[in-house]
């Protein structure tokens, strides 16, 4: 027997005491049911394990073998995968939402995502925004330090120090960046 809970695999082999057939019974969340597995996956349940053990689903090296199992829990029971359940909780935190109670259930966490992924992506999408105007503003000011400080006399060496820059190289870049950005924008105003 194999009986499945939330991600947990119990292994039970009543097939290793001479069972001849390949139905299984399964336990997803409290619901037990009986399926068909493969002769080969039967194997390698039989092969890595021993009565009594529990295990995660993502214990068996072979992401067909997890496969396997979850195409056999039926869809109203299958269990939610870790992936699934990080991103809801990723989404949670980002949206600052409840994690649902049946985050252990596949079909609550399709319909979470599918529900709070339209907002989830709007919101990273505006972060992701607002780094690269900070970055743009905090470049913009080191374009305007330099320039002041050139402007006050001093050397590019002298510069390259007061701005904790290591080669003279970027702040010649800083000062050619300004100029270009204010010969582009010349006559906008």
């Amino acid at each position: 027997m194999l009986f499945i809970s939330y991600n947990i695999v119990q292994i039970n082999q009543s097939r290793i005491l001479k069972t001849m057939s390949n139905e299984t019974f399964v336990m997803v969340n409290g619901i037990k049911f009986s399926v068909s597995l493969p002769e080969d996956l039967i194997e390698a349940i039989e092969g890595s394990f021993k009565v009594g053990d529990v295990v995660e689903l993502s214990a068996w090296k072979s992401k067909g073998v997890q496969q396997s199992l979850r195409y056999a829990i039926p869809k109203p029971v299958l269990p939610s995968s870790v992936s699934q359940v990080r991103f809801v909780e990723y989404i949670a935190k980002v949206l600052e939402l409840e994690i649902p109670k049946e985050v252990n259930q596949a079909k609550c966490c399709r319909d979470f995502i599918k529900m709070h992924k339209p907002d989830f992506e709007e919101k990273l999408a505006a972060k992701e925004e607002l780094k690269y105007l900070v970055s743009k503003a905090v470049r913009t000011k080191r374009l305007f330090q330099a320039k002041t400080l050139v402007d006050a006399g001093n050397t590019l060496v002298e510069v390259a120090i007061q701005m904790k820059v290591k080669q003279t190289d970027t702040v010649q870049n800083y000062l050619d960046e300004l100029a270009m950005w204010e010969a582009a924008t010349a006559g906008t105003d």
